[in-house]
């Protein structure tokens, strides 16, 4: 035990020791746990669940028509269905996770920016699957893919096409601040650098056709650096 553990010679310090403190004054509370019933374990979770997401997504056909893409989704109802449900599984989990993490860290300003722009942009990702959904049950009743094709690529209201932006944007920038804010922290180095890493990554398999192999992966990289912060060998210790 080194001297910062102890108090003159009365043991070992409580957490909340602060020789400055008057007599009388309350100690601040120290922030352990999560403030979010069970945060910790959704964040991870919802991690997971959008890995699933992306590699049944990852199956859609990546040529092709808008009109083409929307004959597909009318022979492929099932998985199409599948990835709509486990996005907003992985929404549903991830954005209150999103929030155990970022009280973990000790870079207040920079994890509440990221938390709030991750948080957001895969809440504004809700419309794609309420989109979709809208689209299998109007294909149901028979209605033709051309005009559905017509509408989305002309007549997208200007609201809508806002969400993808924010989806995107927030989605990507949210978790770059937020890998950001676990290294000034004094998190788990690697976990700050796999949130870093995760964005790149995403894009990087979106952009070179391997949407199979990006997608997922960044997902998986962000549940094990949520791991590392929440159930690290020292994340009961980090304010």
């Amino acid at each position: 035990m080194s001297t910062e553990d102890t108090v003159g010679t009365g043991g070992p310090a409580r957490p909340d020791h602060r020789p400055d403190r008057r007599p009388g004054e309350r100690a601040a509370p120290v922030r352990t746990g999560s403030p979010v019933p069970g945060g910790a374990v959704a964040a991870v979770a919802g991690a997971l669940v959008l890995t699933v997401c992306n590699v049944l997504s990852g199956l859609y056909p990546q040529s092709g028509s808008t009109r083409d893409a929307i004959a597909w989704f009318a022979g492929n109802a099932g998985l199409v269905e599948a990835v709509a449900a486990t996005g907003l599984l992985a929404v549903f989990l991830l954005v209150p996770g999103v929030w155990a993490v970022v009280h973990r860290l000790r870079a207040p300003v920079l994890a509440a920016a990221g938390g709030w722009l991750m948080g957001t942009g895969y809440l504004a990702s809700v419309v794609l699957s309420v989109e979709t959904l809208t689209v299998l049950s109007l294909l149901a009743a028979d209605a033709d893919p051309g005009l559905l094709a017509t509408a989305s690529d002309e007549h997208a209201p200007a609201t809508a096409v806002a969400l993808y932006v924010v989806f995107g944007l927030g989605a990507l920038v949210g978790t770059l601040l937020l890998g950001v804010a676990v290294l000034r922290s004094g998190g788990p180095v690697w976990a700050g650098w796999a949130l870093v890493a995760s964005p790149v990554v995403r894009m990087a398999g979106l952009f070179l056709g391997v949407p199979l192999v990006g997608p997922p992966l960044a997902s998986l990289l962000i549940a094990a650096a949520f791991a590392g912060v929440l159930y690290g060998p020292t994340a009961a210790h980090r304010g």
